[in-house]
């Protein structure tokens, strides 16, 4: 693993080596709450780990449970309450590490992909982070968050040839969230500025929980899941071009490592051709975090934020531009597609109505 053995070592060293203006990216897990930067070298670097309340806990997983049950849910005072006291536990515990003249500024926040909607999450990091700015298209759920992990836009990267690599033509990505609480499975499509997930699901059933007996039935069920998974969403006869497209398998989680390893051997044993596609190099509790610190990063290289808040002209006259410039910072969240904009079922805010007619010279209504 890349972080997971040597992450004291690690974390005890940023106090001396991190630079001021480092952006930062967070992930709200569905136990944890992380927090890593993107180095001056391009490596991730891992920051502050501390255990969400258990108030917090919980209301992450009465919205998994809403999410498998296809629920709605709504903001609360309560939910936007318990949103800004993990914000400003993990802005704490990462400042401890910083130097004592650093303030971390934190521009990305990845979440699970049930936690809708994401307003909530806005509105807390506005409270808790006032100098951040942040708006909705700097807050991910975790498959995206996976794949900016992993840098899944290169044909270097999805390990595919370079002479006869062609990005925008039907690749597909396989990505798999594995905690004590629940598993989940999703498979999107992929281009070089765009994930569209086309099938996500969630089962409460198949959390893996290391306290609990029956680890071999749990494989067995988990096996059960990811085979009809697969078979509906990329082997069928009518689709079976998915599975030879499939280009990356993604794996994260919160689970214990001995599950993680499980479902791994899982998957190599229902997909035994594609078993180099699977990336796990990076130790798997980490993985939300460091998609949000690439996330943070690719906004602070294009000059997103100023010290008098966000720079909406900075990325140039056209959609297409931007899209290429900060592909994953907007349109891997779904929101900018060519020259339009597609609202992903999110509020779009102000501030984005302003992005968009400052690039484009016209608001969503054409004037």
């Amino acid at each position: 693993m890349l972080f997971g053995q040597f992450a004291f070592v690690v974390i005890t060293t940023v106090h001396l080596a991190i630079a001021l203006d480092i952006p930062i990216g967070i992930h709200l897990g569905l136990f944890n709450l992380t927090s890593a930067y993107i180095s001056t070298d391009g490596n991730p670097r891992t920051l502050a780990s501390v255990p969400g309340s258990l108030d917090y806990q919980e209301y992450m997983k009465s919205l998994a449970l809403k999410d498998q049950n296809h629920q709605q849910t709504s903001t609360t005072d309560t939910s936007r309450e318990i949103l800004f006291n993990a914000i400003e536990t993990i802005r704490l515990a990462t400042s401890k590490l910083l130097k004592p003249s650093a303030t971390p500024k934190i521009t990305g926040i990845t979440v699970p992909d049930f936690h809708q909607p994401r307003e909530d999450v806005c509105n807390a990091a506005g409270k808790a982070l006032p100098d951040s700015y942040l708006d909705y298209f700097q807050i991910l759920g975790l498959t995206r968050a996976m794949r900016l992990a992993y840098e899944l836009n290169s044909c270097e990267n999805i390990r595919l040839d370079s002479k006869s690599c062609d990005l925008d033509n039907g690749h597909y990505m396989l990505f798999l969230d594995l905690n004590p609480h629940h598993l989940q499975i999703s498979f999107a499509e992929v281009g070089v500025h765009t994930l569209l997930i086309q099938n996500r699901t969630l089962s409460l059933a198949l959390g893996a929980d290391s306290k609990a007996e029956g680890g071999q039935q749990w494989a067995e069920f988990a096996t059960k899941m990811m085979k009809d998974f697969i078979s509906d969403n990329l082997a069928s006869k009518s689709i079976s071009y998915k599975l030879q497209g499939l280009s990356s398998i993604v794996i994260a989680g919160e689970a214990d490592q001995l599950y993680m390893k499980r479902l791994r051997t899982i998957l190599e044993d229902l997909l035994p051709d594609h078993q180099n596609l699977i990336h796990d190099d990076i130790a798997y509790e980490w993985v939300g975090a460091i998609g949000a610190a690439y996330l943070s990063k690719l906004q602070a290289n294009q000059n997103l934020h100023t010290a008098d808040g966000p720079n909406w002209k900075a990325s140039g006259n056209t959609l297409d531009q931007l899209g290429k410039e900060v592909g994953h910072a907007f349109v891997v969240v779904g929101d900018v597609i060519g020259k339009g904009v597609k609202d992903t079922g999110l509020q779009i805010s102000d501030a984005f109505k302003d992005l968009e007619k400052a690039i484009t010279g016209k608001n969503r209504d054409g004037h």
